[in-house]
């Protein structure tokens, strides 16, 4: 059965961002896993080919800071 889960943040302070991090998301993704059972982290993190997940860009309100960094203001909604 397919199950979306949405995941709201609140940074309590201002956060420089890169503008693609979905390698950020994906780890911190593992992490939330890993600390409610860490067996089933493992296998996520060590498949190979087609993962039976998927993670999506952090979407909210941000401000361009240059080409390379975005900045997210304290206590902005994230998901």
């Amino acid at each position: 059965m397919p199950i979306s889960a949405v995941i709201h943040l609140f940074p309590p302070e201002n956060v420089l961002l890169p503008p693609t991090m979905g390698n950020l998301i994906h780890g911190a993704f593992l992490d939330i896993f890993d600390r409610v059972d860490p067996v089933i982290a493992k296998r996520l993190h060590a498949g190979n080919g087609c993962q039976p997940f998927t993670v999506s860009p952090l979407q909210g309100k941000f401000e361009q800071q240059g080409g390379d960094r975005i900045l997210v203001r304290e206590g902005t909604e994230c998901w």
